[in-house]
């Protein structure tokens, strides 16, 4: 039996849906208006899981393109529609809810508002009649890189991309060995194989990023 709030949860999701899938569909061309439905539904969504699952979220999002896009925006959108369609509309879908839905649902959603976000952001940066942006306050990511310099030379793009590989086999092979175990044995939760899923699927694009970005780092400190 599902819990009570379950069905309210579920009229809640699909009541944002409704509201940036109008924006989709009228007005996708309105960026503003749409990163406003998107945040919405994105802010609905985390609250819902966080509630329902009992746990604090921090989802990021990979970019599947090297600039910011309405084709990047239509995939995730195109990919979150198809996830919601898995359940369907309240009372029918509340019987479906899987923790690893939800899950799911969330990671889609921060994939959605990231890249509309990411387009957003670009535009600004582009545009020569607004006002000069405040800069990105990034995060530092050099904890994940080779202490012999990142990618600053040969020898610390080779060990870097070590150093991720190796993590990312650790956990491929922890994965792999939980199930071989017998079916009276405890195997990992369907959370613990989307997440280790997910780090693994991170550790990939980053060193797909690291050695992309070597060849133009290259250049600069030949130029």
């Amino acid at each position: 039996m599902r819990k009570t709030y379950d069905r309210a949860c579920l009229d809640c999701i699909f009541a944002a849906y409704g509201d940036l899938s109008r924006h989709w569909s009228r007005e996708h061309l309105l960026v503003d208006a749409f990163f406003s439905s998107a945040n919405r539904f994105d802010k609905i969504v985390h609250d819902v899981c966080e509630t329902t699952l009992a746990r604090e979220l921090v989802l990021d999002y990979c970019p599947a393109c090297a600039a910011p896009s309405f084709q990047e925006i239509q995939r995730c959108y195109d990919d979150l529609a198809k996830h919601l369609n898995k359940v369907g509309k309240p009372p029918a879908g509340i019987r479906q809810i899987s923790r690893a839905w939800l899950f799911g649902l969330a990671q889609r959603s921060a994939n959605l508002l990231g890249a509309v976000d990411w387009l957003v952001t670009e535009s600004a940066k582009n545009d020569p009649d607004g006002d000069t942006p405040a800069p990105a306050t990034m995060p530092d990511f050099s904890h994940r890189l080779s202490p012999l310099g990142g990618a600053d030379n040969t020898l610390a793009l080779v060990d870097t991309v070590n150093m991720a590989t190796n993590k990312l086999l650790a956990i491929a092979t922890m994965l792999s060995d939980h199930f071989a175990l017998d079916e009276d044995e405890n195997r990992p939760s369907d959370e613990t194989v989307f997440f280790a899923l997910q780090a693994i699927k991170h550790e990939a694009l980053d060193i797909k990023a690291i050695v992309e970005g070597f060849h133009p780092e290259r250049q600069n400190q030949h130029a």
